[in-house]
């Protein structure tokens, strides 16, 4: 089975605390590092040098052993800590999933 690249993408509403993000990386260190079939974690600011970053203030992208894995990961209670979080702290969330 195909790993799956889970790619979450977030603008951070208008009056976020100061450290919305600093806070974020941390929960996702916290909570989610340690799920079943979770390979590899990238979160954070962008470091782009290229400026395309739109709106998108944080992101995170999760690589996943296979689509079990990610079906597993949505309703995992780790999981709804990150996800309320940033549901409470964003004016939008996109996410995206690659099968690689």
């Amino acid at each position: 089975m195909a790993s799956v690249m889970h790619m979450v993408l977030v603008e951070w509403a208008l009056g976020s605390p100061e450290g919305v993000g600093d806070e974020a990386s941390r929960l996702v260190d916290t909570q989610l590092r340690h799920l079943d079939g979770v390979l590899s974690i990238h979160r954070g600011p962008s470091v782009s040098i290229e400026g395309l970053e739109g709106r998108t203030d944080w992101a995170m992208a999760i690589l996943f052993a296979g689509p079990e894995s990610v079906e597993a990961y949505l309703p995992h209670p780790d999981h709804r800590v990150v996800a309320d979080f940033l549901g409470a702290h964003a004016a939008t969330v996109t996410v995206f999933d690659v099968a690689g």
